[in-house]
């Protein structure tokens, strides 16, 4: 017998993000009801999917074969989803992009797109996960490894990070260079904790601790949290290349790092993109061309 397909989309989500915290919050649902599911499927199936260690889970050899196979059968559900949904417009794309690249390089250059694309009607949308994204979406751009099962990938940018803050919160709190770790408020993103860790590591600050660490749910709200004088945020120096061009941001340490992770174009393969995709990617593309992707540090 086969087991209830919403355990099997729990057990999905836990084996994709190798998180029942991550799991829970894409599905809304509490961490313990994601674990209950979870221990029903492992009793339904006579073995343990899961580690359970302190604090975390990792995937059994068994789970891990189990989590690819179910995987498979979940990407084409969402692509014979996709495909039986009432077809968009010629003149339209519906776009997935990730959130934080979608605010800081796509909108504000979405009025060039526009002016040079009149009649392409763009309809966008986001999403808390890379690995989850509209079915309805012909074309992503997605963070991550690259590595998403029968997809075409075209890299366009590093996930790096840098640390800025705005010259008014230096002021603000009377700070004046050469600048103490120990005297500095980091906001910081629950959604990527480690990044504090690697770029103090590139700083050579990793014994350095900061006066305080306020944890914000997502990168967003960090960095307007710092836009608004509150501290130093942790961003990806190419999506905020203008403000620090013009000094309205500032990087007290130079020190610049990349994650494992990259910013992608993503889209099914076998799949002959639209006229209007086939638009969005070129323009996409040329705007990288264009941007000077070392950025200098004031």
């Amino acid at each position: 017998m086969l087991p209830p397909l919403p355990t099997l989309r729990i057990f999905e989500a836990a084996a994709r993000r190798q998180s029942f915290l991550l799991a829970a919050g894409e599905l809304h649902l509490t961490p313990g009801a994601v674990s209950k599911q979870i221990r029903q499927l492992e009793l339904h199936l006579g073995q343990p999917l899961f580690e359970r260690l302190h604090r975390q889970v990792r995937l059994t050899p068994a789970g891990h074969a189990y989590g690819l196979a179910i995987g498979r059968i979940f990407d084409d559900l969402r692509t014979a989803t996709a495909q039986a949904s009432a077809a968009p417009a010629p003149d339209t794309l519906v776009l997935w992009c990730a959130p934080w690249f979608l605010k800081a390089w796509l909108l504000p250059r979405l009025d060039g797109f526009r002016s040079l694309y009149p009649g392409v009607q763009l309809d966008i949308r986001t999403g808390d996960s890379s690995d989850t994204i509209d079915p309805q979406a012909v074309i992503a751009i997605r963070l991550g490894l690259g590595t998403w099962p029968r997809m075409r990938h075209e890299l366009l940018v590093a996930q790096e990070i840098a640390a800025v803050c705005t010259p008014g919160y230096l002021r603000r709190k009377g700070l004046i260079p050469p600048l103490r770790f120990g005297d500095i408020v980091v906001l910081d993103s629950a959604n990527t904790p480690h990044h504090l860790d690697l770029w103090k590591q590139a700083a050579g600050l990793e014994r350095e601790t900061p006066r305080e660490r306020i944890l914000f749910q997502s990168n967003e709200t960090a960095f307007a949290a710092a836009l608004s004088d509150h501290g130093l945020a942790l961003v990806n120096p190419h999506f905020v290349a203008k403000q620090l061009a013009e000094g309205r941001l500032i990087c007290p340490w130079r020190a610049v790092t990349k994650t494992d992770r990259n910013y992608w174009l993503t889209w099914a393969k076998g799949f002959d993109l639209p006229p209007v995709a086939r638009t969005f990617r070129k323009w996409l593309l040329r705007e990288f061309r264009g941007q000077k992707m070392e950025v200098s540090l004031p």
